[in-house]
């Protein structure tokens, strides 16, 4: 495939220019050019420069719906990286894929400045444990002997629809102002909301003061994963913070790597108790809202437009959050038949206003109070 229908895969490549990809450690791979080794990753991703082809599709064979480690950011100085994935298919009896443990040694080989590999899980650790008896799991230090990994015990779709649930009745049809804090305090929503920023700290954290190399994964890798990443991009790259950067961030990370828009939303389907259905990205916009709340002068846009981007989340009125995967717009031509979202621009949806940040990524990682979030 010489190009891309529909001018897809917009994002990854806009976001690997700014960080300057190629180089002597990263590629732009096309092997996924007709969706044959992950139906739910874009046609380009950026991987190892090193890892051959028939390497990339034995760890695809090894991990959840074929997602491998893709490159999602580069620090520009210390070359750390964040790289995200699914989880691996070690099942019960600790089975290992000896192309995928050489991959993530050679992620981690490509910056020099660490000699460790961070991988953080964001599920529950009994959770990942019951994903291992049904055939996934994760990473074990005996078969990764240069990489730990860490639990950030974050709660599934299932738990956060549910939260969700409870935080629209406390609100419809009437508030009880008396109990109005306790109410809120049984959905769990808050909770949830700073267990996700508190994991993207620590993400950003590795990043920046440790310098090390961080991977990225849930159990599919498009939901938990796609939040971590974008929020700790977010904390680590000023670009981001930036409207324009914002609107690649989502393209990337969310749209682009298969977050399922039409089933957490339920775009044309009335069945509204579809145990597929949850607000993973209106938790991210609420994490971001957080965000900007603490820190309004480190971002070029306000609140205004994160309710524009929601209200056209439900709107179908823009293509942007309509089906699962790339694939499936390639195959309607949404960029053809209906406008994109980032054609809104700086308008109505957000005020444009100087970035009071230095353009470098001494960003806001280190700064996030998880006291006053609201």
């Amino acid at each position: 495939m010489n190009s891309l229908p529909c001018q897809l895969s917009s994002g990854v490549k806009r976001s690997s220019v700014n960080r300057g990809l190629p180089n002597e450690s990263w590629k732009i791979s096309k092997i996924n050019s007709t969706y044959e080794l992950c139906d739910t990753y874009p046609a380009v991703f950026v991987v190892p420069t090193s890892v051959a082809d028939d390497d990339l599709a034995r760890v695809g064979a090894f991990r959840a719906k074929g997602r491998i480690p893709v490159l999602s950011w580069i620090h520009p100085e210390s070359q750390a990286t964040i790289t995200r994935c699914s989880q691996p298919l070690v099942g019960p009896n600790d089975k290992r894929c000896k192309e995928d443990e050489k991959y993530l040694q050679t992620i981690m080989d490509a910056n020099a400045q660490s000699h460790k590999l961070i991988i953080f899980d964001a599920r529950q650790n009994s959770v990942a444990d019951t994903n291992k008896a049904k055939g996934g799991g994760y990473e074990s230090e005996t078969a990764y002997p240069n990489a730990e990994l860490i639990f950030l015990e974050i709660h599934n779709i299932h738990v956060m629809r549910e939260s969700l649930r409870k935080l629209k009745e406390i609100v419809y049809p009437a508030i009880d102002e008396a109990r109005w804090l306790t109410n809120v305090d049984g959905t769990h929503w808050l909770e949830y909301i700073r267990m996700l920023l508190a994991g993207s700290v620590r993400i950003a954290d590795r990043v920046e003061s440790s310098k090390t190399s961080v991977v990225v994964h849930c159990s599919d890798g498009w939901d938990r994963t796609a939040q971590l990443t974008s929020l700790a991009m977010l904390m680590l790259d000023s670009y981001y913070r930036t409207i324009k950067g914002f609107q690649v961030l989502i393209e990337k990370e969310w749209i682009s790597f298969g977050h399922r828009f039409a089933m957490r939303v339920g775009h044309g389907e009335d069945n509204h108790a579809d145990a597929d259905r949850s607000p993973i990205f209106l938790q991210f916009i609420d994490c971001v809202w957080q965000m900007t709340n603490q820190f309004p002068a480190a971002f070029e846009f306000n609140e205004l437009f994160l309710i524009t981007i929601l209200d056209h989340l439900y709107s179908c009125l823009f293509g942007t959050f309509l089906h699962n995967s790339e694939q499936q717009r390639m195959k309607e031509c949404v960029a053809k038949s209906s406008a994109e979202i980032r054609e809104l621009g700086g308008g109505s949806g957000g005020r444009r206003r100087e970035l009071k940040v230095l353009n470098n990524c001494l960003g806001l990682w280190d700064k996030e109070d998880m006291r006053v979030v609201k």
